[in-house]
């Protein structure tokens, strides 16, 4: 039987992934699509998580934009604006606190640990995006 917490991360971040393109979506429009007081959905995220509201909504959008990367598909402007970054700048430094790295570092090193994967060699250090549903869900 799924643990409650598992089922409501799982709705939760459901909703953020339904959202993600809208920059306007915050904590306002979170709480109203999810049915929850502010305080009740900051306590029950920081419980689960040890995330505040907005770094739940921003942790996802920078692992999708993660992901994003990885397909190699969009420009990163294009990749911030997906994941509902309207600032380049404030999309750059998410990133860099979530990951360690610029999304341009961490563009680069996909690439290169798939020239040297291909090469049977596996470069170390890279740095991977975490799966969303591994940790939110």
């Amino acid at each position: 039987m799924p643990h409650p917490g598992d089922t409501f991360l799982k709705r939760a971040t459901s909703i953020v992934l339904e959202h993600l393109d809208d920059a306007d979506f915050g904590v306002d429009k979170f709480c109203k699509e999810i049915g929850m007081s502010h305080t009740s959905l900051h306590t029950k995220l920081k419980t689960l998580t040890d995330h505040s509201i907005t770094r739940f909504v921003r942790s996802i959008r920078i692992q999708k934009a993660a992901e994003l990367i990885e397909q190699n598909m969009l420009t990163m402007a294009d990749v911030a604006l997906a994941v509902g970054f309207n600032n380049r700048q404030f999309f750059i430094r998410s990133f860099k606190e979530h990951f360690g790295m610029t999304p341009t570092v961490y563009k680069a090193m996909i690439k290169k640990n798939v020239i040297l994967a291909g090469m049977g060699k596996k470069m170390s250090g890279a740095a991977e995006a975490p799966d969303i549903e591994k940790n939110f869900g």
